[in-house]
């Protein structure tokens, strides 16, 4: 009688295990978060207008980022594994909605993250100064939140950026 109950209830488990093919599970598409050419320079295009329709004199690197230095700082530049104390403002650059600023009133330095967690974008441009420096940097969303936008939703995906930043100190590790 054991050993019946045993069977029944492996057999019981066994069959109400079915795969997702048997409940008409379809995971879709996969999602393609990586960028064409034409994509990246659709983008890039639209940065260059910001630039000229805003008389804006910029500096674009290699990978798309444009950037203006408002004031040098004569600090140390940061590297990838060092951690960064900054004040902020990011916005949205087709609206110009602001969508986060760190409080100075509150923080006389601003936020500390370590270089590694900081957007691509933001990481790129804060290797472009030196501590005491501010700079702004209009990100394409490849260097920034991507086709996934943020976690939170605030900001949609595919989005270019503005960060206004101010580099206080560089702490070595």
């Amino acid at each position: 009688m054991k050993n019946t109950f045993i069977v029944l209830t492996l057999s019981f488990f066994f069959l109400s295990c079915s795969s997702d093919d048997d409940q008409g599970f379809d995971p879709g598409e996969p999602i393609n978060l990586e960028y064409t050419q034409e994509e990246k320079d659709a983008e890039l295009q639209w940065i260059e207008n910001y630039i000229s329709d805003n008389n804006i004199s910029a500096t674009t690197t290699n990978s798309g980022l444009s950037y203006t230095v408002i004031s040098e700082g004569n600090g140390l530049t940061p590297i990838d594994d060092d951690t960064v104390i900054f004040h902020f403002k990011t916005s949205i650059a087709e609206t110009g909605e602001v969508v986060g600023e760190s409080n100075k009133e509150n923080n006389d330095y601003g936020i500390a993250a370590p270089m590694r967690s900081l957007l691509a974008g933001v990481r790129e441009g804060f290797k472009q100064v030196n501590e005491g420096s501010k700079i702004i940097i209009i990100v394409p969303s490849y260097l920034a939140y991507g086709k996934l936008g943020s976690f939170d939703g605030s900001i949609p995906p595919e989005t270019i950026m503005i960060y206004d930043m101010e580099l206080n100190i560089v702490l070595k590790n």
